[in-house]
């Protein structure tokens, strides 16, 4: 049995299911939630989805206990990572050739990074590991 999700003015991202429910019922299912509109990078009137990010990332490294990704202008990303002091260059250079080679594949040029080794505290919320500041008054991507 289900229970609709009702949420008013919300920036979730979902995946709308296809196929009919198997109650019978001939309204709208979501299939899953994707994420939030809001942590979804968007450069160069590009959409970087952040589990696409952080499935690249975590396939090349796990040298870090947690990091950030804030888009900070259309083009240019700070990304915070916690890692031991000795294995900062290694874990930097990884995730930048990481994020190039994404951002490659998509087309997407000249963006520019600021990368930060420091411990991430969030006590009480979830880490958000993408977020994009709202740099401009409104994000349009058609």
């Amino acid at each position: 049995h289900c229970q609709p999700v009702v949420k008013y003015k919300m920036n979730d991202l979902l995946q709308i299911k296809m196929s009919a429910c198997e109650c019978g019922s001939k309204h709208l299912a979501i299939e899953k939630i994707i994420g939030r509109d809001d942590d979804v990078l968007i450069i160069n009137h590009i959409k970087v989805y952040p589990d696409l990010v952080t499935r690249k990332i975590a396939m090349h490294t796990d040298s870090f206990q947690k990091y950030t990704i804030t888009q900070m202008s259309s083009n240019e990303l700070q990304i915070e990572i916690d890692c031991p002091e000795k294995k900062w260059i290694d874990t930097k250079n990884i995730f930048e050739s990481v994020l190039n080679n994404l951002f490659n594949e998509l087309g997407i040029k000249e963006v520019e990074y600021q990368f930060y080794n420091k411990p991430i505290h969030s006590p009480g919320n979830k880490i958000r590991k993408i977020k994009r500041l709202n740099y401009e008054n409104k994000h349009t991507c058609d």
